[in-house]
C-alpha cells in the first residue's frame, strides 16, 4: 500500500495527464497500485450510503470488527485498508466508500455486536443459574452481617458499626442487631437475640466466614460454632446448618442487609436521636424495623388458602406459629470474658480454677458464661479447649453471674 508521498506524487502525474503505467514506471511501482489511487482519489464517485451498506453486510463485519478495533478504531486508516483489500474483507474487488459512511456503519455494526454478546452472556448465565430456594413456611433462617459507618448524635466523627441481619424467608420478617464487634461472640450473641425474640426455624442459613455454621473441606460437612452448639445444647434448641446451593442462595437477608444500610442506618442518623450507646441504637433500629419493614412492604403469599399481598408483620403472625421457642421462665443469658492463661496453666475466673493444656500459656482464652452455671472455652481460632472441670464450677459461674447482674443493675 502507497504511503502518503507516494500518493502525493500519483495524483500530481495524473492530473498532468500521464498515463497509469507510466506513473508506476516512474515511481517504481505496480500499475495496480497506481490504479487504486486514482479510482480513490475522485470523491465523487463514491457510491451512496444505502449501496455501501448493502455491499458492507454481504462482507466479513466480524473481520471488519478486528481490524478497525486493532487499528485503535482509527477512521482514517480502517478506510483505506477496506478500500484497497476488499477482497481480504468479504468484498468485491470494485468495492469503495468514504470514511464517513464506513465510520457510521461500523458503529452501529460495533453497537450490535456488543448488544449481541451482552444478551448471549446473559442467556448463558440464566440457563446455568439455578431456581429460587422456595422456603417452607418455619423452615429457615437467614443469617448475614453488613458493616456501615455511623455518626452517633453526640460524637464528632463515624465509626465503622456491624449490622447482623436476620430473615425469615417465608414472611419476610426481620430482625437486626448492631454491634462494634465482628467476633464470634458478636455472632452468638445477635443470633440468640433473635431466637429468644421470634422463635426457633428448623434450619440456619449463613453463608458468611468465621460466622454461627462452620464449613468442612468438602463443602457439605456442615457444624455449628462451637459456641453456638454449646449455646443450643443448653437450652435444648433443635435446628441444624444448611447451605444452599446455586446463584440465587440468599436474597432475602441480602436485600435486608442493603435496605438496613441505605435507609434505616440512614433513617437513624437524620433523627438525630441515638447517642454513643449501641442498646439505645438497637431499641431504634428495631423501632424503625417494626415500622417500616414490618407494615410498609407487601409479599404475596397464602394464608387460610387465600392468595393475597401481605404485610410481613401479617405473614409472620402465621409463621410464628410452627416456629419453636424458648421457655420464656428459663434465663438465656450469655456471658463473654477473656481470660489470661497464668504461667501454670491455670484459668482464673472469680472462685473457679481451671487446668488447660500448657500451649495455652501466656494466652488468651474466651470464657463463655450460660446462666444455668454451664461454660465452655475457646481459643483464638474459636475451638474448644479440653480442661479439667472443677467440682463446683456450676455453682461458682452462678455466682459470677449473680456478681456481674447487680454490676449492671
Amino acid at each position: 500500500m502507497a504511503d502518503k508521498a507516494t500518493k502525493q506524487e500519483i495524483l500530481k502525474y495524473h492530473k498532468k495527464g500521464v498515463e497509469s503505467e507510466v506513473i508506476g514506471w516512474i515511481l517504481n511501482i505496480p500499475f495496480e497500485e497506481v490504479e487504486k489511487v486514482i479510482k480513490r482519489s475522485d470523491i465523487g464517485d463514491f457510491p451512496p450510503y444505502e449501496v455501501v451498506e448493502e455491499q458492507l453486510l454481504q462482507g466479513d463485519c466480524d473481520f471488519m470488527l478486528s481490524a478497525y478495533k486493532a487499528t485503535g478504531y482509527d477512521y482514517d486508516e480502517i478506510t483505506e485498508l477496506v478500500n484497497y483489500y476488499p477482497e481480504k474483507f468479504g468484498l468485491d474487488k470494485s468495492f469503495i466508500t468514504c470514511i464517513s459512511d464506513l465510520r457510521y456503519f461500523l458503529n452501529l455494526a460495533r453497537e450490535q455486536k456488543e448488544k449481541d454478546e451482552a444478551a448471549k452472556a446473559k442467556a448463558k448465565k440464566k440457563a446455568k443459574a439455578k431456581p429460587p430456594i422456595n422456603y417452607e413456611m418455619g423452615d429457615v433462617l437467614q443469617v448475614s452481617v453488613t458493616e456501615a459507618p455511623f455518626k452517633f448524635a453526640n460524637e464528632e466523627c463515624e465509626y465503622l458499626i456491624y449490622v447482623y441481619a436476620f430473615v425469615y424467608p417465608w414472611s419476610h420478617k426481620t430482625f437486626f442487631w448492631a454491634s462494634p464487634f465482628l467476633n464470634d461472640s458478636a455472632w452468638l450473641f445477635a443470633t440468640t437475640k433473635c431466637l429468644k425474640k421470634y422463635g426457633i426455624p428448623k434450619k440456619i442459613v449463613c453463608l458468611k466466614n468465621d460466622s454461627i455454621i462452620r464449613v468442612g473441606a468438602n463443602k457439605e460437612d456442615l457444624s455449628f460454632s462451637p459456641s453456638f452448639k454449646w449455646f443450643c445444647e443448653q437450652y435444648n434448641i433443635e435446628c441444624e446448618p444448611f447451605r444452599p446451593t446455586g446463584t440465587q442462595r440468599l436474597g432475602a437477608v441480602d436485600q435486608a442487609c442493603n435496605f438496613v444500610k441505605r435507609s434505616g442506618l440512614v433513617w437513624l442518623k437524620i433523627t438525630d436521636k441515638v447517642k454513643y450507646d449501641f442498646l439505645e441504637l438497637n431499641n431504634a433500629l428495631e423501632a424503625w424495623n417494626t415500622k417500616y419493614c414490618d407494615t410498609d412492604r407487601f409479599f404475596t403469599g397464602t394464608i387460610d388458602g387465600k392468595t393475597d399481598k401481605y404485610t410481613p408483620k401479617q405473614l409472620f403472625e402465621v409463621e410464628s406459629q410452627v416456629l419453636g421457642k424458648m421457655d420464656p421462665n428459663v434465663d438465656s443469658s450469655i456471658y463473654v470474658s477473656n481470660e489470661n492463661v497464668n504461667p501454670d496453666g491455670y484459668v482464673f475466673l472469680n472462685d473457679l480454677k481451671i487446668k488447660v493444656d500448657d500451649k495455652y500459656i501466656g494466652k488468651i482464652v474466651s470464657f463463655y458464661l450460660a446462666a444455668n452455671g454451664s461454660y465452655i472455652l475457646l481459643d483464638y481460632d474459636n475451638e474448644v479447649i479440653e480442661h479439667e472441670k472443677p467440682a463446683n464450677s456450676a455453682q461458682a459461674v452462678k455466682e459470677l453471674i449473680d456478681e456481674i447482674i447487680k454490676e449492671i443493675g
